[in-house]
């Protein structure tokens, strides 16, 4: 692999362990340093994630307008600039619950930004007989992320504080950055389509909802990541308001769903390969929900004790990939 390649390489992991990082820093800053209720809370999360309902198409037409490198490079600065701001803002007690909903909304924008030029960028900078094994081994880097660096973000968290661990998040995205500045890879000029933004969008959003595969995709999609959600907050909100040690707990708790996911994916493509891909998205659903349901009933108000521990690694081959990468 070429030197390109291996600054790429290095700009995925760095963000992806800022990912992993921010994914408990944003939740325990909202709920222990500003003090914030469960709803609060939802609004940090619904903040996070909203982007990529409203923006995906919008920031795809753009994406296929632009070249790539520029629009990776910028999401990574504007992502480590807003960081940094929240980071100091708590720090000296200026930050409110409403501004840390709009600066996580425009994170999220950017991290859609970064996400949809990436896919298209490791093609120019490697040849097409090494992009198998180049895609592998940024998906095993960040899979062995996933599953170490939720234990890590919290561990940062319980030690640091949240406000300090969200400073070392915008660090992560800096180097990121500088990383892909240094790549010296000339990407070709982009031609623009035909149409505007609206048009194009339009056209994309018709073509989904005109194919059947795809459509029934999406919708599985949407209703998978509101369940998350939901029970992503009643966890943190458990987990991180009813013990001294919440931050490491958490990332113990995210990091056992980390190798659940990892087990899971290693039997996905066995269970697709006997059964079919139709079978072996729904199969896992009905095998990993009854013990998220026994665990919760009996564990009762305590839910998120060894109970949580326990389920998550029992996350099914079906949604290994959705648990890290969320089904976007």
């Amino acid at each position: 692999m070429n030197r390109d390649y291996r600054r790429v390489w290095g700009a995925s992991t760095a963000g992806a362990v800022g990912g992993e990082i921010g994914e408990l820093a944003l939740p325990v800053l909202a709920l222990v340093t500003l003090g914030a209720s469960a709803q609060e809370l939802s609004w940090v999360r619904t903040a996070t994630f909203l982007p990529y309902l409203l923006l995906t198409l919008w920031l795809g037409v753009l994406v296929d307008n632009r070249r790539r490198r520029p629009l990776m490079i910028g999401a990574e600065l504007g992502r480590a600039g807003l960081l940094l701001t929240v980071g100091v803002l708590a720090l000296t007690g200026q930050l409110t619950v409403p501004l840390l909903v709009a600066a996580t909304f425009a994170v999220g924008a950017l991290a859609v930004l970064h996400m949809l030029a990436d896919f298209s960028f490791l093609p120019h900078v490697v040849t097409p007989k090494q992009l198998p094994d180049a895609n592998a081994r940024i998906t095993a880097t960040q899979s062995a992320v996933g599953i170490g660096g939720s234990g890590l973000g919290g561990a940062l968290v319980q030690a640091v504080t949240a406000p300090v661990a969200v400073l070392v998040n915008a660090a992560t995205h800096l180097v990121s950055a500088l990383l892909l500045r240094r790549v010296r890879l000339a990407e070709p000029e982009v031609e623009p389509s035909e149409g505007g933004t609206l048009a194009q969008a339009k056209e994309g959003l018709v073509t989904m909802l005109r194919h059947r595969v795809v459509r029934a995709l999406a919708a599985e999609a949407t209703v998978w990541n509101l369940g998350n959600e939901v029970f992503m907050l009643a966890l943190t909100v458990a987990v991180v308001g009813g013990r001294s040690d919440g931050p490491l707990a958490l990332g113990l708790v995210l990091m056992a769903g980390g190798v659940g996911a990892f087990l899971g994916a290693g039997l996905s493509a066995r269970l697709t390969g006997w059964a079919g891909y139709g079978a072996r998205s729904w199969c896992p659903c009905c095998w990993a929900t009854p013990p998220r349901w026994s665990g919760c009933c009996s564990a009762g108000a305590r839910a998120c004790g060894p109970w949580s521990c326990w389920r998550w690694p029992s996350w099914s081959p079906g949604s290994a990939s959705g648990w890290r990468t969320r089904r976007r």
